[in-house]
């Protein structure tokens, strides 16, 4: 039988919200990946651990997974973890910045050479 790490993740949910818990649950593992507390590799909590840290149901957890799976940020497979997909680089690429020299209101579409 494996062991659970201990989940250090900043989550929570809050069941005050109109929001459904899997979709709290989405903002705030976006908003980690977002940020670089979770980075290429990074192994998550189970589905079972984390939902237990939570106390939620692991359908939750899934479902959120299960989501950030299908868009690329996660990578998983049932009976191995669910990790931070180490090519999200490559997936999800950060979109270039503007050439210094522009002003704001030179992007709108068809104002810029």
């Amino acid at each position: 039988m494996r062991t659970s790490r201990e989940v250090t993740l900043p989550l929570r949910v809050d069941r005050e919200s109109p929001d459904p818990l899997p979709s709290q649950l989405l903002d705030q593992l976006r908003s980690l990946l977002a940020n670089g507390v979770l980075r290429p590799g990074d192994v998550l909590p189970s589905s079972r651990a984390l939902a237990s840290h939570l106390g939620v149901s692991r359908g939750t957890v899934v479902t959120a997974y299960d989501q950030l799976i299908a868009e690329g940020w996660f990578d998983g497979a049932p009976g191995r973890s669910t990790l931070v997909n180490p090519r999200l680089h490559e997936v999800h690429r950060v979109p270039a910045a503007p050439a210094p020299d522009l002003r704001p209101d030179d992007m709108v579409l068809g104002k810029a050479d």
